[in-house]
């Protein structure tokens, strides 16, 4: 059926025009039944950036992090044990008010959901809030009744600034990073690594004494939890993840024992679990923070750690937001960065005060967090485009690849929940191809399916804009033209829906986690269960899998749908020409 319609594809336009044939061979071989796996690339797409951080690869994940709002604390996807930790709590305040922050109108405790550690209005801060709210003429000009609730200042922040500036090690950590051996990230991670092994010994040990022993992100899972992630995007990129941490930490191991010896610590030695704590404290409470870079004024922007606001957990219905705040130093920067209460009309003390981490996949969220929402409206299906091994690349797929990453692309395409259809309309019509198909996709796909002379074409052109230089309602009117297009945009769709068959396949196969109905199910099961229901990692992943297969069927479906309404519109367009006869 495939090679039918490249065949029938070609002889519409009356050339070979596109080029896909090849591909879409490629495609009919690598997408096979049984050998849907063979469709991932040897990189694993954002995911896999993440096992290269702390290397020289820190600019290459630096989109993929850097809009990170606030971070989870203790929250779903970090468990700290907390049977009676009043004393530490108070003793944390306490080193926090002597570095200068204010937290006496939030209280610290464990979250009645079995979420670790939260974040707390005290009465006084219930108190302040209130009364915020019972001041017509603020909330007139706007300020509705947003107040403090806690302030914590810039000096507090664990970035790679102030680890270089610590008294004793931090000319070491500077000179690491001056040679190039860690990045930015990395040296906050072998900080917290050094400091949490030296115990009672280190200034941070109030801070360090409350965070969680243990997460419920995939990097922790077990070899049977992880099974439950066959044949999704997180499956293989954590295993790509944990390779890349082992080789990391051989590298790594001799320096930290090294940073210990000078710290004067000598009971026990760093071991590869000590470093996954560290990256993983560091991924799941960093937030992109302006940082001093200069005398002259000069803020860069670094992924640090506020400790205090760092117990601050996520929702979408979120009751505050941190912001920087306090008056402007010479520099240009605030006194502090603080949590303020958003237009919530009323606190009391067992209202957690949650933030959001911003518009997020469950794919980001269980990766990085350990927790994934139900019907999450920002969920997103990455499918990967099929190619050989980078050995056997030859010069156009390298030109394809050069091309696609001259334009900020990769061989992905991002396919959102956002982007489906609501139900109004034809959904497979041509008119409305461009509502669901992103551009980013569209121009990935000609890309990959474009003729190599137009290919060499467009990578001298730096005019260029966008594949094509035009959209599908911006196309010439002349009918040549049209099938030519049409025909462009039917090997497009061709390719995508042979894509998601083999998505669907990989995710939904025996061999893989079952039918989307079966997982269906299995949460059904354990909210009518009088017992404790599921796992927390099992009913997460069943959470994130769910989405994935739900985005696969509904895409594969208008993919389906619109293939077919090309090719009638193309056949269309072919009798229109003929019965035009030839011109001139």
């Amino acid at each position: 059926m495939l090679r039918l319609v490249a065949r029938s594809v070609q002889a519409f336009a009356h050339q070979e025009r596109w080029h896909m044939s090849a591909y879409l061979e490629f495609l009919g071989r690598t997408a096979s039944p049984g050998s849907a796996t063979s469709l991932r690339l040897s990189m694993f797409g954002r995911w896999a950036a993440f096992a290269l951080a702390g290397v020289s690869a820190g600019a290459v994940i630096a989109g993929s992090v850097a809009v990170i709002p606030a971070s989870c604390s203790s929250g779903p996807q970090n468990i700290t044990k907390c049977e009676d930790m009043t004393e530490q709590i108070q003793e944390f305040k306490h080193w926090l008010s002597g570095l200068g922050a204010h937290t006496d109108a939030v209280n610290i405790r464990q979250s009645p959901q079995g979420h670790g550690l939260a974040l707390y209005p005290s009465a006084l801060g219930v108190q302040h809030h209130n009364a915020a709210w019972l001041r017509p003429l603020q909330r007139l000009v706007g300020m509705g009744g947003e107040t403090t609730l806690a302030s914590f200042p810039l000096q507090t922040v664990l970035s790679a600034k102030l680890v270089t500036q610590q008294p004793g090690l931090g000319l070491k950590y500077k000179k690491l990073l001056a040679s190039g051996e860690v990045d930015e990230r990395m040296v906050v991670m072998l900080f917290l690594l050094v400091e949490k092994l030296r115990g009672e010994d280190s200034m941070w040990s109030p801070w360090l004494n409350l965070l969680p022993a243990s997460f419920d992100t995939p990097l922790h899972f077990t070899e049977s939890q992880l099974q439950e992630l066959q044949g999704t995007t997180l499956h293989a990129a954590t295993r790509v993840l944990n390779g890349n941490l082992e080789r990391m930490w051989t590298k790594l191991e001799p320096v930290c024992q090294d940073l210990l010896l000078d710290a004067g610590h000598r009971q026990r030695a760093p071991s590869f679990q000590d470093f996954l704590w560290a990256y993983s404290i560091f991924w799941s409470r960093a937030q992109s923070l302006p940082v001093p870079a200069g005398a002259n004024g000069e803020v860069t922007t670094q992924e640090s750690i506020v400790p205090g606001l760092d117990f601050a957990n996520h929702a979408n219905e979120h009751s505050c937001r941190w912001t920087l705040w306090g008056n402007r130093k010479a520099s240009g920067m605030h006194d502090s960065i603080s949590l303020v209460t958003t237009d919530t009309p009323h606190l009391s003390t067992d209202n957690e005060l949650q933030i959001t981490y911003g518009d997020k996949s469950n794919e980001e969220l269980l990766f990085l967090y350990g927790f994934a929402l139900p019907d999450n409206k920002d969920d997103v299906l990455m499918v990967t485009c099929p190619l050989p091994p980078a050995e056997q690349w030859d010069d156009v797929i390298r030109a394809r690849m050069l091309f696609l990453l001259g334009k900020g692309l990769s061989p992905q395409l991002f396919l959102p929940a956002s982007r489906l259809p609501d139900g109004t309309g034809h959904q497979g019509s041509r008119d409305h191809i461009d509502a669901w198909l992103p551009n980013s996709v569209q121009d990935v796909l000609k890309a990959m399916l474009m003729d190599p002379a137009e290919l060499a074409g467009k990578m001298q052109s730096s005019a260029s804009t966008d594949m094509s230089g035009k959209r599908a309602d911006e196309l010439s009117s002349s009918t040549g033209q049209e099938i030519e297009d049409s025909g462009m945009k039917l090997a497009m769709l061709t390719c995508v829906t042979r894509l998601l068959e083999a998505k669907c396949e990989e995710l939904e196969e025996e061999g893989a986690t079952g039918r989307l109905e079966r997982d269906q199910q299995l949460l059904e099961a354990a909210h009518q269960s009088e017992g404790e229901g599921l796992p927390a990692r099992l009913h997460n992943t069943i959470l994130y899998r769910m989405g994935q297969k739900r985005l696969a069927r509904e895409y594969l479906q208008l993919a389906r749908s619109a293939t077919g309404d090309e090719m009638h519109r193309m056949r269309a367009l072919v009798a229109k020409e003929e019965a035009a006869g030839p011109s001139g």
